[in-house]
């Protein structure tokens, strides 16, 4: 994903969170308005209440559970596979995500780029290719046509992987 859409992604996502609250405090007041004046409740706040909820809840869900979202980060470096047609590269980045890694399988054909790994405290992590299918990534084993990392949903992420070696 591009700087330009990522910071527009991340926009949109706190644009709308802030839209959810100001809603909800708006909602709660008109409420208590509405319930201490005895008037009918206006049907507008509701549905833009409900909107708002709704957009953000689905924003949220897409950047959390979605790794085609994260940052594009700093090449670490770019692991051939046995057959020449995918490759592996790392990329390490920092700031509002913190110090994290990411991995991803890179078509040399087609020049697709897919996010399979993403790890916490993980600056450089060693890639070693099993198969044309498998790949280890730090101390997780991937089939990387089906399976993705994410530590968030790792209750076992506290230890910090194998780091690549670097050759000088």
């Amino acid at each position: 994903m591009s700087k330009l859409l990522y910071t527009l992604h991340l926009m949109l996502f706190f644009t709308s969170g802030l839209i959810l609250v100001i809603s909800l405090i708006s909602t709660v007041i008109l409420i208590l308005f509405f319930l201490k004046k005895k008037k009918i409740f206006p049907r507008k706040t509701i549905i833009i209440f409900g909107a708002s909820c709704f957009i953000f809840i689905i924003l949220f869900y897409n950047h959390y559970y979605n790794l085609n979202y994260l940052p594009q980060g700093i090449l670490n470096d770019s692991i051939e596979g046995p057959d020449d047609k995918y490759s592996i590269r790392t990329y390490h980045f920092d700031g509002f995500y913190g110090l994290n890694a990411k991995a991803s399988l890179f078509n040399n054909e087609t020049g697709e780029e897919d996010t399979i790994y993403f790890n916490w405290y993980d600056y450089d992590p060693k890639v070693i290719w099993l198969n044309e299918k498998e790949v280890r990534i730090g101390r997780e084993e991937l089939n990387v046509f089906e399976d993705k990392y994410d530590y968030r949903h790792d209750k076992n992420y506290k230890t910090l992987p194998s780091q690549r070696e670097l050759h000088y």
